[in-house]
């Protein structure tokens, strides 16, 4: 009797793991977040990071719910110069995506206008067409 009541709580308890574990899923957020927590804030694309553990990035706390530890991208995303042809490069991340009608993100001068500021005047231009580091 006992090895039966055993077997039949045990298949009882495989049928309920389905519907048990959707109350814990998680849905990957669709929308491009802001991170200011960044040097500069950058817009921070979820289903771009679809193969990371969310856990790397967000842990539970009690009071908040689930909350984002602080990373900047480099601890993921390489910035060194001679690190720019790897794939998970920031340079790549960055630059290696194309854009999309209504990708507001993925907008060269988003980023390039700012940058220009900064530039010397004896680099190539990041926010002109000709003559500029992009067209040549």
């Amino acid at each position: 009797m006992k090895a039966k009541l055993a077997i039949a709580s045990v298949i009882i308890a495989a049928i309920s793991m389905p519907a048990w574990s959707d109350t814990f899923k998680q849905e990957v957020p669709q929308a491009v977040l802001p991170m200011h927590e960044t040097s500069k804030p950058v817009e921070f694309d979820h289903l771009r990071h679809t193969q990371v553990e969310c856990t790397q990035c967000h842990h539970k706390n009690e009071e908040r719910g689930m909350s984002f530890t602080s990373y900047k991208c480099a601890s993921c995303h390489s910035t060194a110069k001679k690190d720019k042809s790897i794939d998970s490069s920031y340079f790549k991340a960055i630059h290696g995506r194309k854009a999309l009608p209504g990708d507001l993100g993925t907008r060269c001068l988003s980023c390039h206008v700012n940058e220009q500021k900064t530039r010397s005047k004896d680099k190539p231009s990041l926010t002109g067409c000709t003559n500029s580091s992009c067209h040549k």
